[in-house]
């Protein structure tokens, strides 16, 4: 990347910085006893090599009332065809996330959301001559796209992007929205609670980590999320998360994510959905409940020497199912008010569809052959009583096993290659 550039009379009471993209430049004259002679202005600005931009600075300075002073830079040279460019938010900033006085994630209900991808700002251009390019302060073509490009760059803050084809900033990941003291457009993505809680309902847009214990709670992450602690009793709404999910131990409670699943001691009696693999720690035991993997399911011991039914299962998109039966439900309670939000109804109805859609893709994934090999292992044992489905074929174990692999080959369920 150029630099900005500084050149300076024999002495060193003139000074002239030019920017690194060669659209403007800076004077700075300093307040001493040494006269000073319009020559010596125009020797530095034959020294940089400064051809054009002198009228269009005079009327940048003339128009915004700046006054020229001793010992502060000032505009000599701007480009001659200068695009303006305009900035229209698609976000109400007015609501939007505020890092210096933000507290907790209990505050975010009421903040401006933004989803992957989503639409933050519509950039505007306007070439008045309509040319392909433009001239920098040396007479030199430059191409339009570049000039847009170090413009739009101003602009750019953390977890966002731009789309030529569009000419829209939009957001990297979901999140929540705010410009910065230096007008840069940002998207707050990665949250983290240092609390235990009970009976809450949360819907964070972004990643998520929670240091405590979560019980009875309602809890959508659209992003990944990290519990340093234990989930119980949460099977009346769940977890729903769009992407990674990792937690200590878990009781009596429904987790579904889009990503990976990875719980590193116990989960009794829980409903676990996860679109791909589900892995257990080292000490990791499941009992009972039903536990759903879109590809793969590796935990130590699997059953209970009790006979507790368990069920493992690899299906297809397990996660999106239960997400459309979760949104289903609350489309049903929606209509259940007094005043029904047909807004907030059809936002839902389109992502059920959403859904529909990529399970379909999964679907046609599988019947195409796209996932090498689905299978479900205990490192050290699966007990009696413990229901095994890999797609449509089932086996009931009815003795205790030790060290098994089971996989879908040519149509039928294998135990350890055989």
């Amino acid at each position: 990347m150029k630099k900005n550039r500084i050149f300076t009379n024999d002495k060193e009471n003139i000074s002239l910085e030019i920017s690194e993209d060669s659209l403007s430049a800076y004077l700075t004259i300093k307040e001493s006893s040494k006269f000073i002679n319009e020559k010596e202005i125009l020797d530095i600005l034959k020294k940089a090599g400064i051809k054009k931009g002198f009228n269009r600075a005079r009327e940048f300075l003339n128009l915004n009332l700046i006054k020229k002073e001793f010992d502060k830079p000032f505009l000599i040279a701007l480009r001659t065809d200068i695009e303006d460019m305009d900035t229209s938010y698609l976000f109400d900033t007015g609501r939007s996330y505020d890092p210096d006085n933000f507290i907790s994630v209990f505050e975010l209900s009421d903040v401006e959301v933004v989803k992957k991808d989503g639409a933050l700002a519509q950039m505007i251009f306007s070439n008045s001559k309509g040319e392909e390019t433009l001239y920098d302060i040396f007479g030199n073509e430059i191409d339009l796209k570049e000039v847009r490009s170090h413009s739009i760059n101003n602009f750019l803050g953390k977890n966002v992007y731009f789309s030529p084809e569009k000419n829209q900033i939009l957001a990297e990941t979901s999140g929540y929205p705010y410009v910065d003291s230096q007008e840069k457009i940002n998207v707050e993505s990665d949250f983290e609670l240092n609390e235990s809680f009970s009976k809450v309902s949360l819907d964070i847009k972004g990643n998520f980590i929670i240091n405590g214990n979560i019980n009875q709670s309602k809890i959508y992450v659209d992003g990944n999320l990290k519990v340093n602690g234990n989930i119980k009793n949460c099977l009346k709404y769940g977890l729903f998360v769009n992407g990674d999910v990792e937690f200590k131990s878990a009781e009596n409670s429904k987790i579904a994510c889009k990503g990976k699943m990875v719980f590193n001691k116990n989960a009794r009696f829980c409903v676990l959905s996860s679109d791909e693999e589900i892995i257990g720690g080292e000490d990791s035991l499941l009992i009972g409940g039903l536990t759903q993997s879109g590809k793969s399911i590796e935990i130590t011991n699997i059953g209970s020497s009790l006979s507790v039914p368990t069920e493992v299962e690899i299906t297809i998109a397990p996660y999106l199912k239960e997400r459309m039966i979760n949104l289903t439900g609350t489309i049903n309670d929606l209509k259940k008010n007094q005043k029904v939000d047909t807004d907030k109804i059809s936002e839902i109805s389109g992502s059920i569809k959403n859904f529909e859609k990529e399970i379909e893709d999964k679907m046609d994934l599988y019947f195409r052959g796209g996932v090498e090999e689905y299978y479900i292992k205990a490192r050290e044992k699966v007990f009696a009583d413990t229901r095994i489905r890999i797609l449509n074929k089932t086996r009931i174990l009815s003795k205790e096993m030790s060290e098994i692999i089971l996989s879908l080959k040519k149509g039928e369920l294998n135990i350890n290659g055989g």
